[in-house]
């Protein structure tokens, strides 16, 4: 099922303490660290004497797609009308790694959906490559970068997600 024809309800226990992204976060960790697989070919992913890497788009969107299957089912099964999006760089000259832009699903009313554009999860493919070693290491943080954002869609604000351990 695609991700824009999910079903929309809320995220019970998102703000409460009992709701843990860590242990989730660990999983994916633990995870990645099962999946050490070939080494990316040449071709694919190198690094350039400035220290970014280098990635063919095709490869970095199928790292998206990727990390998205790793995420817990509980920031998928509640998405509707959101876009994942992948741009070069911020538009500020940032090193933000990405943006959620749109109406979280707790501040969404019976107003809400009708003439309102999809919200926007946006990764930054030049600052993510950049800090990133590997494609190990990248997958990581897309999957890291796609929980933060994820968890602003469903209301959880930025002081939040660092208490949980995803800032």
């Amino acid at each position: 099922m695609d991700l824009m024809s999910r079903p929309s309800s809320e995220l019970e226990g998102a703000n409460d303490e009992s709701f843990s992204y860590k242990s989730a976060r660990n999983t994916l960790r633990r995870e990645n660290d099962a999946r050490a697989g070939p080494s990316p070919q040449p071709d694919i992913c190198q690094r350039l004497p400035s220290g970014a890497m280098e990635l063919t788009e095709k490869r970095f969107d199928e790292l998206v797609d990727e990390a998205l299957g790793h995420l817990p089912a509980v920031f998928l099964e509640n998405l509707d009308n959101v876009m994942i999006v992948v741009e070069d760089e911020p538009e500020d000259g940032s090193d933000v790694l990405g943006w959620y832009e749109g109406v979280a699903i707790t501040e969404r009313d019976t107003s809400y959906g009708f003439g309102h554009l999809p919200d926007r999860v946006v990764l930054f493919r030049g600052p993510l490559t950049r800090m990133c070693e590997d494609e190990e290491d990248l997958l990581s943080e897309i999957e890291i970068t796609l929980v933060h954002e994820l968890g602003h869609y469903h209301g959880i604000d930025e002081e939040r997600l660092h208490a949980l351990g995803w800032g």
